[in-house]
């Protein structure tokens, strides 16, 4: 079953994660997506921005898509879904 975007509340709490909460039925998934690769992201499109809730806005159907994707693939344990570059190339 694929993730479902939840009611949107993207956490920048710290300089190096953003948090954004997704759901599975009724079971909340948090997904984290490295700073670093979304300004990279930004980069490969000459965007230039350090504006984390900016930036995740503008790739966020291609973050929840990987987040997704990743979770139907490797179904964790835990409440977690880490996305990383390779998740999003």
């Amino acid at each position: 079953m694929p993730l479902t975007p939840a009611k949107l509340r993207v956490e920048v709490t710290n300089p190096h994660y953003v948090r954004v909460q997704m759901e599975d039925g009724d079971k909340s998934i948090t997904v984290h997506i490295a700073a670093g690769w979304l300004k990279e992201l930004a980069k490969r499109d000459r965007r230039t921005s350090d504006n984390m809730l900016l930036l995740y806005s503008l790739y966020r159907e291609q973050i929840e898509a990987a987040a997704s994707a990743k979770y139907d693939r490797l179904r964790p344990t835990s409440a977690d879904v880490v996305v990383i570059a390779d998740d999003l190339i």
